[in-house]
């Protein structure tokens, strides 16, 4: 309804959030991988190369399996690259007792998020 009685400040508000949004999102991904950096840097290669390799998959094939217009291959693409971290983390703290699998959920968690950005960043750059 404030979209269609006052369209110039609704696309102000709209933008503000947008970015607001993205702040909150990084620094909840941030915060997310500093207070578990000790346990991350555990890592082996293998398990950070399986987790980018999931990411990227994810990404191709919400592109490359979308029959569509640019907006819905976007949309697939981002969907299946970045899930839901929040609901990962609820459901391994509440049934996962081994703060190993923490770990890796928290790893996987920031890889998906930063590797997803980049991957959006290069589609909005390729939009222009």
């Amino acid at each position: 309804i404030w979209r269609a009685q006052h369209p110039s400040s609704a696309s102000r508000v709209h933008e503000v959030l947008k970015k607001l949004a993205r702040i909150v999102l990084a620094l909840a991904v941030a915060g997310m991988l500093i207070s578990n950096r000790d346990k991350i840097g555990r890592l082996d290669a293998a398990t950070v190369g399986t987790i980018v390799t999931c990411t990227v998959v994810g990404l191709g094939a919400g592109w490359f399996l979308t029959s569509g217009q640019r907006p819905t291959q976007v949309a697939l693409s981002l969907t299946s690259g970045i899930r839901s971290m929040s609901v990962a983390l609820l459901l391994v703290t509440s049934w996962f007792p081994d703060p190993e699998v923490v770990t890796a959920t928290v790893a996987y968690s920031g890889i998906m998020f930063t590797t997803t950005w980049a991957y959006a960043q290069f589609l909005e750059y390729r939009a222009r």
